[in-house]
């Protein structure tokens, strides 16, 4: 497939260039790891619906955010890798606190 005719990547709020630095695809290449905002979600989304979910027409596998309690202020979201082909861990806030969630 030609880079042209690839469907973009819109996430759903702002990221910095500094919110990239994780690895997008599992380790087996069948998910995809999709940061929506610098505050969350994580998309996570099967690479074989990769081109649907980036063109609009499926939602993604998982949706993942860490919890943050009512009257909080919500939490950066950063540093996503996988650690498994189906597990995933990133940190969240400003003492980086490390979450872990799976595909499913």
């Amino acid at each position: 497939m030609r880079p042209e005719l690839s469907p973009p990547f819109r996430p759903l709020g702002e990221l910095y260039f500094s919110d990239w630095s994780f690895e997008v695809f599992s380790p087996d290449g069948k998910w995809a790891l999709l940061l929506q905002d610098r505050f969350g979600p994580y998309h996570v989304v099967s690479t074989q619906n990769l081109r649907d979910y980036l063109e609009g027409t499926v939602p993604p596998d998982k949706v993942e955010q860490a919890f943050v309690p009512s009257g909080l202020a919500a939490l950066v979201h950063s540093n996503g890798r996988w650690v498994s082909d189906t597990e995933f861990e990133y940190q969240v806030g400003e003492t980086l606190r490390t979450m872990r969630a799976e595909v499913k």
